[in-house]
């Protein structure tokens, strides 16, 4: 087997796996963004709960929602960052996978 075609099938695949890892974290990112979008909507429903006088609502604020706001921040910047890196992924994949059916069809190419 010629070296050329070798290599763009080596390439073909690594595109192949490149565009299912990134469909594997769109996947994980889809689900951790439900988890968040729960969370919020149980702190929400929290605050409402202890927003009903003024002293409550001060100390649920500073004790109880303060963490569980960061927390929820921190989770969609991660969430966030696994999307982009994901979007990446499957960009060099789809790259890789015509960059590698391109080797691959040279390699049938006669010379003259």
């Amino acid at each position: 087997m010629k070296p050329l075609r070798l290599f763009g099938i080596l390439v073909l695949i690594a595109g192949v796996v490149m565009i299912g890892a990134a469909q594997y974290i769109y996947g994980e990112v889809s689900q951790g963004r439900e988890q968040i979008s729960s969370g919020e909507r149980s702190v929400s429903q929290g605050k409402k709960l202890f927003g009903v006088n003024p002293v409550s609502k001060e100390v649920g604020n500073t004790v109880i929602f303060n963490r569980a706001d960061s927390r929820i921040a921190a989770g969609k910047m991660q969430a966030d960052h696994y999307a982009n890196l994901a979007s990446k992924l499957e960009i060099g994949g789809i790259v890789a996978v015509l960059v590698g059916g391109g080797m691959i069809a040279l390699s049938f190419r006669k010379k003259r």
